[in-house]
């Protein structure tokens, strides 16, 4: 693809983003909320970024040094927006997420393996809901994938330099795009990727010393929140890989296969198109993974692919082919390290990448079948049509719930809880992000996020070594969500607080949200719990 059409494709792919941001946007204005982040996690960054700026310092907590960091670039990117008292990072995280997205679908498209495939693969990118989502979420998710993708595009050129420097850059961002480095590796090109991997292990080794540990514990915490055992067991792999497409099966058929829209308006015509959709899309995804593994003359091994001169176009791109072994290499991390597909797909967002590849290549293929245009004409308008309409109107409204309900309750606890307390009061709290942007005090953080301590603890929790711990800092106060109020498995139990005979738990106020606006967003992207519940803590001995 020569400069004057990837500047063609471009416009497809900025066009297209813009339509998709004006739509959600819309829906969102319509529905008179404003514009925030939708998950908890994004308010983690924002604390960062606001204790680098006001007391320069890495930390989640005023005035504390701590860890709990999973980009070493975030933080630094948002700090400016929190200089002078302007508290304006949320913005300025949606702001850096547009424009990462800006150019991803259009490097997407270089992918696909006809210009007339690559202009629809950009387009479709551009409007895709799940994506918009991320672009939006305030995470650092999009930056990572679009510098990832930049990375790929700059190999499928021949240009493993760069492409190596662009896959550094991404690592800074988020470590585990480390692996799309061990993946160039495979076509043996050593030398160029010396220089890529000594950039990212400089991006690993600065995250580390910020945190001042190594890995994060973020991992340890996530782990025990799942029921996993702390350490890493190379034999749970396999159990781990498919329970987490399980996980992805599930959310794409649920987000893109009209799922909530029939939840949503049980009726028969909707059932029926849901049924037809499934059908349509795993003809276009076995006909797309066909067509890339059906060009034998195009699938050399990498060490005799760099002998032959780029594709013309006739066959399957490499970047397509670097892509899917990205993609393989992520979900097999994941599935022996913390197997969930995490907040709307933000720990893999190379599979929506993958799957707008596939079913564009695999609609094609159907289109060859011969006697069969008019129903392949109707199967693709039904494709198209779900996947726009569940994947982009439905996502969001999907996050417009979850955007209310964090300002409604965990921002809205953080701000109350700064006249609630008196002076001098130390708050544990579990889920932390936003509440600890908006909280100015002393706070503990109960959920393994930043404390190498409390992580080691926290499989003890049930014989009170976490109330032990609690005494031991000195708090005074709990902030705790709730999910299932008195259910077994509650975050109060499993952190052992009720069982301990020497504290008792004083309820002072409750924050809640609407169930059903919550249980809509939560099912999407695990944003946050229905309720927050402050005690303060009496201990007894």
């Amino acid at each position: 693809m020569n400069r004057s059409s990837f500047s063609a494709l471009f416009s497809w792919g900025i066009t297209a983003v813009l339509v998709g941001l004006v739509l959600f946007l819309a829906r969102l204005e319509l529905g008179g909320v404003h514009l925030g982040l939708p998950l908890d996690d994004a308010w983690i960054h924002c604390a960062f970024a606001s204790h680098l700026a006001r007391f320069h310092q890495w930390g989640l907590f005023a005035g504390i040094h701590s860890g709990g960091e999973s980009s070493a670039l975030w933080p630094f990117l948002l700090s400016p927006a929190e200089l002078w008292g302007w508290r304006e990072a949320p913005r300025l995280a949606l702001i850096l997420g547009t424009l990462s997205f800006l150019p991803l679908p259009a490097l997407l498209g270089t992918f696909a393996s006809t210009p007339a495939r690559a202009r629809v693969l950009a387009v479709l990118g551009g409007l895709f809901g799940p994506l918009l989502f991320l672009a939006l979420s305030g995470m650092e998710t999009m930056t990572a994938l679009t510098l990832s993708v930049a990375a790929i595009y700059c190999f499928s050129r021949r240009r493993p330099r760069a492409a190596a420097l662009w896959a550094a850059a991404a690592v800074f961002a988020r470590p585990d795009a480390l692996l799309l480095l061990m993946v160039f590796a495979l076509w043996r090109r050593w030398r160029p990727l010396l220089w890529g991997l000594m950039v990212a292990i400089s991006a690993l080794f600065l995250l580390a010393l910020l945190d001042g540990h190594f890995p994060p514990t973020t991992l340890a915490g996530r782990r025990w929140l799942l029921g996993l055992p702390p350490g890493l067991e190379l034999h749970a792999l396999g159990r781990g890989a498919m329970g987490l497409m399980r996980e992805w099966v599930h959310a794409v058929g649920g987000d893109l296969g009209l799922g909530r829209v029939v939840s949503a308006h049980p009726s028969t015509g909707f059932l029926a198109l849901r049924i037809f959709w499934k059908i349509a899309f795993v003809l276009a995804m076995g006909g797309g993974f066909l067509v890339l593994f059906s060009r034998r003359s195009e699938m050399e091994s990498p060490r005799e692919e760099l002998s032959r001169p780029e594709s013309s176009g006739t066959g399957f791109p490499r970047g397509a082919r670097v892509l899917l072994l990205w993609t393989l290499a992520t979900v097999l991390f994941y599935a022996l390290v913390l197997p969930t597909r995490g907040h709307a797909g933000r720990y893999q967002p190379q599979l929506y990448l993958l799957l707008l590849l596939v079913g564009v290549e695999g609609l094609a293929w159907m289109w060859h079948w011969k006697g069969w245009r008019r129903s392949l004409a109707i199967a693709s308008a039904v494709l198209l049509g779900a996947g726009f309409l569940a994947g982009s109107v439905e996502i969001s409204g999907l996050f417009k719930g979850a955007v209310t309900h964090i300002n409604r309750v965990h921002l809205r606890a953080g701000f109350d809880l700064n006249g609630l307390l008196p002076p001098g009061s130390r708050l544990a709290v579990f889920d932390v992000g936003a509440a600890a942007y908006s909280y100015d005090g002393e706070m503990l953080d109960l959920s393994g996020l930043s404390d190498p301590a409390l992580t080691k603890l926290l499989p003890l929790a049930e014989n009170g070594a976490v109330a032990l711990w609690l005494r031991e800092r000195g708090a005074t106060h709990l902030l705790l969500p709730v999910l299932n109020e008195g259910a077994s498995d509650g975050l109060d139990r499993r952190l052992g607080l009720c069982s301990f005979s020497g504290l008792r738990l004083l309820e002072q106020h409750r924050w809640r949200g609407r169930r059903e606006e919550w249980a809509r967003a939560f099912q999407f992207s695990g944003n946050a719990f229905p309720e927050l519940v402050l005690y303060s803590m009496e201990w007894t001995r």
